[in-house]
């Protein structure tokens, strides 16, 4: 699972890099020094010490209770057995996870139907979750660093000799590494260079003992090496040294060491099952030969060793494949836009039509008063929670409001919210209609806020108290206030409409707009006048 780990660490990275909170929850008590190093200083790193097959419940408690205490937009598991560790009430957050390799005799994607959406890293893998479990994937390739591994340098074939590599834990019923020692045999003698292959992986299993068995009785031993486990910076800096890369894989959901390959603008040789395929676009980017076939992969070798193809084409196109689209940068952005995709459209203008939107305008509140301790804060009647409780109220009202079709028990519920919220109003002193405010508002203090029917505030805005929201003349019946996304209400400032403020506007303190505010700007002043146009978007 090393591949998968370093892959995990990139998205990690990448997703903090393009201005997302990223947390890492990590389960088990092992943990990769090297790769805990490379992880983003600003990503909060929580283990929970469960020892490698231990049956000890209390850290999955723990982690449970955790995730109760610690609401995010998406939970993204990359193991589907976690689904079975994992048991928060569904309706708080997002769940979803990625099949990571064919469904093929890996019980743990049986767990799959746990999550709320899923996640393929290929086409051959999203097709396969289909057949087995009718479950809907959505694609995203995995992704590596392409600037990480070197392309350029002395290669090996100075002594005279083709050298071949393949990586991979030695699995012969997925990796195939029987295949490539057969091919060896096959070509002894018959081509115009001595072909030496190199296996990279941890070959300490009954496998790797069968693999230098098979080299032995087909007399090839001696043009074998196995190097064991390399970390990533070894293989990043020494897979351009060979002349080709082999993956003979009978299953294989992707390859991402093929990609790996591509990127160090070495020519790539794979069998021809889906997940490769993919990545080398059906042979456009690469050579394939027919899977299992030891004989077809002998002759394929022999065809790149004789240069019969125009190999360096093919390796230039292969490179800048790699970055278009296998760049963990391009898989964070895919990631995040599906996550925004699933949590939906919470923008200027969107109202509670469903429990799906109730659930998430809720969630978004939450995060906006960062509350670590949100039990603590209810029991001790912290300032925090009286004003997301205030909002929690407001929420379900605007729910039981906008529903469709109402019943008698809808209706009474409505009331229910409806007197609550009247009571809230009171005691709060904040007076604010229902369908006026977006999701992630943050009423910072207690205080006096008057935001009446007619107004529109949007997405993730800041409100401190004494802001009132009203109307120019006594005699108009529509305010007209709309206001964008994660704007900064100063203390005292009021806004008369009819008004329009843009996106990521701060208003200071006991200012008083009268007029349009265009996006990015500061304003100050009565009557109040644009200050400065912020160059970098306002975020809570």
């Amino acid at each position: 699972m090393a591949g998968i780990e370093t892959m995990l660490v990139n998205i990690a990275n990448e997703q903090r890099r393009q201005g997302h909170t990223v947390k890492l929850l990590i389960i088990n008590k092992a943990i990769d020094e090297s790769l805990k190093s490379r992880i983003d200083p600003s990503i909060e790193v929580v283990c929970f010490g469960k020892k490698i097959n231990s049956k000890n419940i209390l850290p999955i408690l723990k982690l449970n209770a955790y995730l109760y205490t610690h609401k995010y937009d998406m939970l993204h598991m990359h193991n589907p057995r976690l689904g079975r560790m994992v048991r928060i009430p569904i309706d708080q957050q997002h769940k979803c996870c990625t099949q990571h390799c064919l469904c093929n005799g890996w019980m743990d994607s049986d767990y799959l139907h746990l999550f709320d959406h899923a996640f393929a890293i290929s086409d051959a893998v999203k097709q396969d979750i289909k057949e087995k479990y009718n479950i809907e994937a959505v694609t995203v390739y995995n992704g590596i660093s392409p600037s990480f591994f070197k392309c350029s340098g002395i290669k090996k074939n100075v002594d005279g000799k083709f050298h071949i590599v393949q990586v991979g834990r030695f699995n012969l019923e997925v990796k195939g590494q029987d295949i490539t020692i057969h091919a060896l045999a096959e070509l002894r003698g018959r081509v115009s260079k001595e072909i030496v292959v190199d296996f990279i992986g941890d070959n300490e299993n009954s496998d790797g003992e069968q693999i230098m068995k098979l080299a032995q009785d087909l007399n090839v031993s001696d043009s074998v090496s196995f190097l064991g486990i390399r970390s990533q910076e070894y293989i990043a800096e020494h897979l351009c040294e060979y002349d080709l890369f082999i993956q003979p894989s009978r299953k294989e959901g992707f390859g991402l060491t093929v990609a790996e390959a591509m990127a160090a603008k070495v020519p790539v040789l794979v069998s021809e099952t889906p997940g490769p395929m993919e990545i080398i676009s059906n042979g456009e980017f690469g050579f394939y030969f027919e899977s299992e076939d030891y004989s077809d992969c002998a002759k394929k070798i022999f065809s790149i060793v004789e240069q019969e193809f125009d190999i360096n084409k093919v390796v230039e196109c292969a490179f800048h494949r790699v970055y278009k689209k296998f760049d963990v940068r391009v898989t964070a952005a895919q990631y995040s836009a599906h996550y925004l995709k699933i949590i939906g459209d919470v923008g200027q203008g969107g109202v509670i039509l469903t429990k799906r939107d109730l659930h998430n305008w809720l969630r978004l509140d939450y995060l906006a008063y960062k509350m670590k301790h949100p039990v603590i804060a209810r029991f001790t009647y912290g300032e925090n929670w009286d004003l997301f409780s205030f909002l929690y109220n407001l929420r379900h009202l605007e729910y039981y409001m906008n529903k469709p079709n109402k019943y008698l028990w809808d209706k009474l519920i409505m009331i229910y919210y409806w007197l609550n919220h009247r009571r809230k109003c009171k005691r709060l002193d904040i007076y604010v209609a229902p369908n006026s405010i977006g999701p992630g508002c943050h009423f910072v203090h207690r205080g006096f806020r008057h935001i009446l029917f007619g107004s529109k505030i949007g997405a993730n805005c800041e409100i401190l108290p004494m802001v009132l929201l009203g109307k120019k003349t006594p005699g108009m019946n529509q305010k007209g206030i709309e206001v964008g996304d994660n704007c900064y209400f100063g203390t005292g400032c009021t806004i008369l409409g009819p008004v329009k403020i843009g996106n990521n506007v701060i208003i200071g303190a006991g200012a008083v707009v009268t007029k349009d505010i265009p996006d990015n700007c500061t304003v100050v002043g009565i009557p109040a006048k644009i200050l400065n146009k912020n160059e970098d978007s306002f975020n809570n």
